[in-house]
């Protein structure tokens, strides 16, 4: 079955979102997801990504993102709501991770441990290219 949510309401999400980032929009965005829908399919074997399984290099990346897209596939998206999965099981620190430091989730939480320690203004975190402008998603 796959994601309820297709490439007509993806269109209108953009504008609608975009009026409101221009204050255009002379309403609030209210989305609403309903959970608990019938996939169509049974559960990958691959765990969803969490703090306990995330350095898990041996996962491999399609299993990954197919556990995602069942879990996505439980959903109905109404009003302004679309699919999204939630990385946050990496919290804020994953910065850290970007900068250099070591990963550390031996405690079932994620621990960011600098190398070296710096001053502020010695620490340099650039991102050449905005993500969003590389985003590409078939909604066929």
């Amino acid at each position: 079955m796959g994601i309820d949510f297709n490439k007509i309401q993806w269109e209108n999400i953009k504008r609608t979102y975009g009026l409101w980032w221009e204050r255009k929009l002379n309403r609030p965005l209210i989305g609403a997801i309903l959970e608990g829908k019938d996939p169509g399919r049974s559960q990958p074997s691959c765990s969803l990504l969490s703090q306990q399984n995330c350095h898990d290099l041996s996962i491999p990346a399609k299993d990954i993102i197919d556990r995602i897209d069942y879990e996505l596939s439980k959903n109905i998206y109404l009003g302004d709501a679309f699919p999204y999965f939630n990385m946050d099981c990496f919290g804020p620190g994953v910065v850290a991770a970007f900068l250099g430091a070591d990963i550390d989730n031996s405690t079932g939480n994620v621990w960011f441990h600098p190398k070296k320690f710096l001053p502020i203004n010695e620490l340099h975190f650039d991102i050449a290219v905005s993500l969003l402008d590389k985003i590409s998603i078939d909604l066929t």
